[in-house]
C-alpha cells in the first residue's frame, strides 16, 4: 500500500474518531437545584460517557441570557425557557411536598388543607429578586390552589430548608426526591398526602442555529437518550405509556 493511501486512511480514521468521540467545551447555565437533583445521574454520567468533553456548569438562580453571557446552553423550568430557543426535556417531572419533623407535628399538629398552612410555622422559599414563593397544590378533585405561607425563616436553598425542617423549625416545601431518605428514616413526615404539586420538568435549551458545536451536540444527544430511558422505566412501572 502506498504512503499516500496510508496517509489518507490515517486522516479518515482520525476524522471518524473525533466525530464519534467529540472534544471541546460545553458551558451550561443552570439553577443550583439542578446540581442537587441531577449531578450524579446526569452530569457525572455524561462525563463518563464523553470523557473528552469539558463540561462547565455555572449555577445561579437568576435568569441569564445565555447568548449574551457566552453559554452554549441553559437549563430552566419549561415555562421559563425563552420562546426563541430550542428546548428538550431534562429529567423526570418533579414534585414538591410539604414535610415536617415528628417533634414539630407533636407540638403544632398537622394541616388538613393547603389553606390551613397559614396557621402553621412554615419555612419559606424566596427567589433571587426577593419575592416569596406561593406554595402550589392540586386537590383531590383537580382544583389548583396557591397559598402564601407565613414563617420566620426564609431561605433559597432546599438543603437548608430540609435541615431546618428536621430541626423542628416548621413545615418545608421541598423536592420529594431530596427527602426520600429522611421520609424512610422517619426524621421527616409527608404532610397533606391527598394533595399534589402541579409537577413540571426542567428543559435544556440552546439557540437555534444551523451548525451546533460537536460537544453541545453530544450533550443534547445524551440527554435525549436519557429521556428515552426514563420513558421506558415509566412504561415498565405503569404498564403503558405515561401521559404527558
Amino acid at each position: 500500500m502506498t504512503p499516500v493511501v496510508n496517509d489518507y486512511r490515517r486522516v479518515v480514521d482520525s476524522l471518524n474518531y473525533h466525530r464519534l468521540t467529540p472534544e471541546g467545551v460545553v458551558k451550561v447555565n443552570l439553577p443550583r437545584i439542578v446540581i442537587d437533583l441531577f449531578f450524579q445521574d446526569y452530569f457525572i454520567a455524561f462525563k463518563n460517557a464523553c470523557p473528552n468533553v469539558t463540561l462547565e456548569l455555572y449555577a445561579t438562580d437568576r435568569k441569564v441570557n445565555i447568548i449574551e453571557s457566552g453559554f452554549d446552553a441553559g437549563i430552566r423550568y419549561s415555562q421559563d425557557v425563552p420562546k426563541e430557543m430550542i428546548a428538550i426535556p431534562f429529567g423526570e417531572k418533579l414534585s414538591l411536598i410539604p414535610v415536617a419533623s415528628p417533634d414539630y407535628i407533636r407540638e403544632a399538629g398537622e394541616p388538613d388543607t393547603p389553606q390551613s398552612l397559614v396557621n402553621f410555622r412554615c419555612i419559606n422559599r424566596c427567589f433571587p429578586g426577593g419575592e416569596k414563593y406561593r406554595w402550589e397544590f392540586i386537590g383531590p378533585s383537580g382544583e389548583l390552589s396557591e397559598v402564601a405561607v407565613k414563617g420566620d425563616l426564609v431561605v433559597d436553598a432546599d438543603s437548608a430548608m430540609i435541615q431546618a425542617a428536621e430541626s423542628g423549625l416548621g413545615i418545608a416545601f421541598v423536592y420529594q426526591s431530596l427527602v426520600t431518605q429522611q421520609l424512610s428514616a422517619g426524621s421527616l413526615v409527608h404532610l397533606l398526602p391527598g394533595y399534589r404539586y402541579p409537577a413540571d420538568h426542567f428543559c435544556v435549551y440552546y439557540p437555534s442555529r444551523k451548525h451546533i458545536p460537536a460537544p453541545l451536540r453530544a450533550f443534547i444527544a445524551w440527554v435525549m437518550a436519557q429521556n428515552k430511558n426514563i420513558l421506558g422505566q415509566q412504561t415498565a412501572r405503569h404498564g403503558s405509556r405515561p401521559e404527558d
